[in-house]
């Protein structure tokens, strides 16, 4: 099936007989993995997948210490280096399936999907934390008093994360879905967070009009003009500080949508381009820190 002929994920869609279902995917929870499948499908720890179909058919009983972020490593661990998930259109199929198919109790894809934001929120303070809450952690401790516009947040864990510690945060994603979601979810938590629809790399505010501008994780899923385009809008909408974090790879890991590999060096030339005090260090991957 094409690319154009897909439906959009549904993060919110109503279950098919407790199962999440869509072009790509079929995915359902069990309590025993050893009853479901044939002879052909992969079977890992947590997963058992049919790949025989037109439709990708997994079946999960992942356990609950990996209900927030740390889900996702769980899955490129136990199904990415198998190429079952290798590209990101699949990987987010998969993941939203297993959010929404985690607990049966939970009809309500609310229900399921603010489980999911309240545990990926208490492994910020949990040992071991996840890649994803390490570096959200880490970004927390870097951001100051002040009003603070995350571009490209995705599910939005670090915006959701300041506002409940008060910040004025909003998160900002171009898919409209997501952002919706993060409304509905930051509402049920209680947190003060604004949500918009924006394009990183053509910001609609004024100069300086944010105390800080945060994207990460962003700027190895974009072409090198893109980004050039998102870090200039980001330094000129910062009033304080602009805050930069991307992985080091030595590929880019097509599971993510990683499009190009961006290094300490890469982001102290940005710095140094800026004409302003910046500082780069490694901590889960490259940090480029602007002062304004």
């Amino acid at each position: 099936m094409s690319a154009a002929a897909l439906s959009a994920i549904d993060p919110v869609g109503p279950l098919v007989d407790g199962a999440y279902l869509d072009d790509l995917v079929e995915v359902r929870r069990v309590n025993r993995l050893e009853r479901v499948g044939g002879a052909t499908a992969l079977r890992s720890r947590y997963f058992v997948v049919d790949t025989t179909g037109a439709q990708l058919r997994v079946w999960h009983s992942v356990p609950p210490e990996h209900r927030g972020e740390g889900l996702t490593t769980l899955l490129v661990d136990e199904l990415g280096g198998a190429g079952v998930i290798d590209e990101i259109d699949l990987f987010e199929r998969v993941f939203v399936g297993i959010v929404r198919t985690f607990d049966a109790k939970e009809s309500e894809a609310i229900d399921a999907w603010t489980s999911f934001y309240r545990a990926g929120l208490e492994q910020s303070v949990a040992a071991p934390m996840s890649e994803l809450a390490a570096v959200r952690t880490f970004a927390a401790e870097l951001v100051p008093a002040g009003s603070v516009l995350e571009l490209g947040s995705c599910f939005g864990f670090l915006s959701l994360h300041l506002a409940l510690n008060g910040h004025q945060a909003t998160a900002s994603d171009l898919n409209p879905g997501t952002m919706h979601l993060l409304g509905q979810v930051a509402h049920a938590l209680g947190a003060p967070l604004q949500t918009a629809i924006i394009d990183a790399a053509d910001v609609p505010l004024a100069d300086r009009s944010v105390d800080t501008v945060l994207a990460l994780h962003l700027l190895e899923h974009v072409d090198d003009d893109t980004g050039e385009r998102i870090l200039r809008e980001a330094l000129r909408v910062a009033r304080r500080r602009t805050i930069i974090a991307v992985p080091l790879e030595e590929t880019p890991d097509p599971t993510f949508g990683h499009v190009r590999c961006i290094t300490l060096d890469d982001l102290t030339n940005w710095g140094q381009q800026s004409g302003r005090p910046f500082g780069v260090r490694e901590h889960h991957g490259g940090w480029l820190v602007v002062e304004a």
